[in-house]
């Protein structure tokens, strides 16, 4: 009896006497996680797709995409920002050069 009183105290100090994490612990944890892709606005994305001729749909297959991305990237009322990577991925396709489809389109 007096053996499993005495594991009970000592499992009962060790679960207590757990160290916390310090707040410098817990900073460090923070910034240890993986920042957020960085993401672009593509307004002269249109310019350069009807300049090809093609449908969202065609430059989405081509550049490997979902159609909705083509979509929701050229939408005028509220333009959606998209990944570099998936920038590069539409620029191939288009045969233009990132940074083309970064700028403003120019005026018709």
């Amino acid at each position: 009896m007096t053996v499993a009183y005495n594991r009970r105290i000592v499992a009962v100090h060790k679960a207590n006497s757990t160290p916390k994490a310090t707040s410098k612990q817990r900073a460090s944890t923070i910034r240890s996680v993986a920042p957020r892709p960085t993401v672009v606005l593509v307004p002269a994305l249109r310019y350069w797709r009807a300049k090809r001729a093609l449908l969202q749909r065609e430059l989405a297959e081509k550049a490997g995409v979902h159609r909705d991305t083509v979509r929701r990237a050229e939408d005028p009322d509220q333009p959606h920002a998209i990944r570099l990577d998936v920038v590069r991925r539409l620029a191939d396709a288009l045969q233009v050069p990132p940074d083309q489809l970064q700028e403003r389109p120019p005026e018709n």
